[in-house]
């Protein structure tokens, strides 16, 4: 296709600015940071991607750019010059719609005859991706439902002052409909699109070992959930497959590793197998995992962290902080158990309702990392604990081994010393509390003559259960701990106040779409979470808000060569994402919101029954 150069004056700005562009190269990235391994974030990180390695060969120091739709481009933005995006690579392959006509070095301005008028506003979380990148993902989908030419404005690096037309043949395709993801044509072609990629991926051994997904427990199942939503048949023989991988399994406190992702993570799979299929080869592993649940959180509160607490007692580690989204992982988990009429446990369940009742406030869910933990108990006391040696290692047994509680208390324990805390510790507290205190302490099996004494703090408060829909007008920070606590409480079916909950959760979710990236060490476990909850919300106009702003995700993600691409979108510089695979979690995320209209999971809208709280 010709390609015609003209001289225009879009703005003095693109002009004096473009040579600082092209000759250093430097640019102030989305959240720029330099880490302190000395790398700048996101550009300096190194993505593990199969699809994407000939990117290391131009830039071996980071590889983490902007993917610009189906166009076969990566790029940057910077803060200096936020309406314009510097190419920083070019697919070469005869797919990719740019081969031949965009380079390395060249800036483009605008597309379609408009140049880019909304510069991008940079900052640490809750920007989402405004600016060139929305009117790209515009520019893109009319030219894609119109003849299939996507026109760029272009300033080329060996003539700066100079633009030109670039005209990018990148097929036809339909519109979204105005009800994506519902009633939508195109939603269901690119949904079979992206589910054979998965597929594809599956089978192939390039990378990883043949059939099977990669990835820790959320990259592997949250693969798994999308090919479950689709309903396509020709993946019957895959899920087969994989619902026999669970026939064997069981579980106990005492699992190594980060193992909560797992049990969360492999509770919702089985019990949206188990709904699809009545499979009773999976009830054995359902019962063992429910079993083993509350033990694997700090003394069955419902409080989890990445390892199971039995086991970091009988490691000796220290614990790290407490994580909402397990809770959500656990409590789903749960509420999928309930609706097929199988064991869970009502105690645990209970808990982590109120866990997550007792975050919610009046306008918004307001779930960030944690869920709220007060230090000081409804007795009035402050937060203490200590390790004791005893005298008679006989005393204060579990009867279940190291991490559990001892049943009997301090009572009998007989004689001890306090092993820690001293008062060459900077965190001492005075300790004769323990003695004064001694018939309301908690104590815990340790190893040997070790053991651990809590404080009483008093009986859990009990949320206030609402009497009615909550007026929920804002977003919290992450979006997994709220959309996990939404699709719990509305596929639970407890009572209208957990409907009301619900729906709050729902509601956060749904009225803030550009935070959908935003989280910590993974930010598409919010990303997946987040598409699938925001449906559950009560307010239309949010609903339809959201999926016409998620809508630009997949316009902008997708790849020209198969797949979606995980744009530098979060905010995280400690985000594992881009290692565990930057095509096959979007992907999946993609695939499940593409899949609402079917309905055919639990959490993607297949009707819940209004059950009471058996098991």
């Amino acid at each position: 296709m010709h390609i015609s150069r003209t001289k225009i004056q879009l703005h003095r700005l693109i002009k004096i600015g473009l040579s600082v562009l092209v000759i250093t190269s430097v640019s102030y990235a989305i959240n720029e940071k330099v880490t302190r391994s000395g790398k700048l974030f996101p550009w300096g990180t190194k993505i593990r991607s199969y699809y994407d390695q000939v990117i290391r060969e131009k830039h071996p120091e980071g590889d983490w750019f902007l993917n610009l739709g189906a166009t076969g481009i990566r790029a940057r933005i910077s803060k200096d010059q936020p309406k314009l995006m510097v190419v920083e690579y070019v697919f070469q392959d005869k797919a990719s719609p740019a081969k031949g006509k965009v380079f390395q070095g060249d800036v483009i301005a605008g597309a379609n005859g408009k140049a880019f008028k909304t510069p991008h506003q940079f900052g640490k979380g809750g920007r989402g991706w405004d600016g060139p990148l929305m009117e790209l993902a515009a520019a893109i989908e009319a030219s894609q439902a119109d003849d299939g030419q996507l026109d760029l404005i272009v300033f080329s690096k060996e003539k700066p002052g100079v633009s030109e037309t670039v005209s990018l043949k990148m097929g036809r395709k339909e519109k979204f409909s105005e009800t994506f993801p519902y009633n939508c044509s195109r939603s269901e072609v690119m949904m079979e699109e992206l589910s054979d990629f998965l597929v594809m991926d599956y089978k192939s051994d390039h990378w990883k070992k043949a059939n099977d997904f990669y990835g820790g427990a959320h990259a592997k199942y949250q693969q798994l959930l999308a090919l479950m939503a689709t309903g396509i048949k020709k993946y019957d023989g895959l899920l087969k497959d994989e619902r026999a991988k669970f026939y064997d399994k069981r579980y106990a406190p005492t699992d190594g590793g980060f193992c909560m992702w797992n049990w969360g993570y492999e509770a919702i799979v089985m019990g949206e197998l188990y709904a699809l299929t009545k499979d009773k080869k999976l009830v054995a592993p359902m019962k063992s995992l429910a079993e083993a649940m509350p033990w694997g959180s700090f003394n069955a509160n419902g409080f989890y962290t990445h390892r199971s607490h039995i086991a970091i007692r009988r490691s000796g580690k220290k614990p790290y902080a407490s994580i909402g989204s397990l809770s959500g992982l656990k409590m789903l988990g749960m509420s999928l158990f309930k609706q097929s009429g199988l064991y869970y446990d009502k105690g645990l369940y209970e808990t982590i309702h109120q866990n997550f009742l007792r975050a919610a406030q009046p306008e918004t869910l307001g779930v960030s990392y944690a869920l709220p933990n007060s230090d000081i108990g409804s007795n009035g006391r402050d937060r203490r604990h200590a390790v004791i040696k005893l005298k008679d290692l006989s005393k204060g047994k579990s009867g279940k081994g190291t991490g559990y509680l001892c049943p009997t208390g301090m009572k009998g324990i007989g004689d001890y010393t306090i092993f820690w805390p001293t008062k060459a510790d900077w965190r001492y507290k005075p300790t004769d509390w323990i003695s004064k205190e001694a018939s309301e302490n908690t104590v815990e099996e340790l190893q040997g003559d070790m053991r651990r004494v809590d404080r009483f703090l008093g009986d859990s408060p009990t949320g206030e259960e609402p009497k009615e829909a909550y007026k929920t007008s804002s977003g919290g920070r992450f979006h997994a701990p709220a959309a996990l606590c939404a699709l719990s409480h509305l596929i639970g079916k407890n009572s209208d106040s957990w409907g009301h909950l619900g729906h709050h959760g729902a509601n956060s979710v749904a009225l803030t779409p550009f935070k959908s990236f935003d989280g910590h060490a993974a930010n598409t476990i919010h990303l997946f979470w987040s598409v699938v909850a925001a449906s559950r919300s009560d307010q239309p106009e949010a609903i339809r808000g959201y999926y016409d702003y998620m809508k630009t995700f997949l316009i902008l993600s997708e790849c020209h060569d198969g797949g979606l691409y995980l744009q530098p979108w979060g905010r995280d510089p400690k985000n594992n994402d881009p290692a565990m695979g930057p095509r096959i979690l979007p992907t999946s995320a993609g695939i499940m919101m593409l899949a609402l209209s079917k309905k055919r999971l639990f959490i993607t809208g297949k009707e819940a029954l209004a059950l009471k709280n058996q098991q």
